[in-house]
């Protein structure tokens, strides 16, 4: 088993122990157009961009449930300081990961099998 694939599974693993769920529904954000779209019900996100503070926190007034934000590794390094620090302060857990070879689409399933 490759190492990357062990530490996505493992990653799931635990956003759905953390989550109380067994089948992980991911809100894809393509774009900030997207952040007025969404609404109570999503627990966790993916970002396709990086998100500025003001973005976070349009997205914290409209998801008030979140649990997990997941972010690509290569935007982490240019990401504000202050976005994790107002997840955690949120209770929202920071994630950093892809998802690959994924079509534009608003959810993703992701299934640990």
């Amino acid at each position: 088993m490759f190492p990357e694939i062990a530490i996505i599974k493992f990653i799931i693993y635990a956003v759905k122990l953390y989550m109380g769920v067994y089948n992980l529904k991911i809100r894809m954000l393509n774009s900030r157009n997207e952040i007025n779209r969404l609404g109570e019900e999503e627990n966790f996100i993916h970002f396709s961009f990086r998100p500025s503070d003001i973005d976070i926190l349009e997205i914290l007034k409209n998801c008030p449930n979140l649990k997990a934000a997941q972010i690509p590794p290569s935007y982490m390094k240019s990401l504000s300081k202050n976005v994790p620090k107002i997840l955690k302060m949120q209770g929202v857990e920071l994630l950093k990961g892809d998802l690959k070879g994924t079509k534009i689409i608003k959810y993703m399933e992701v299934n640990d099998q």
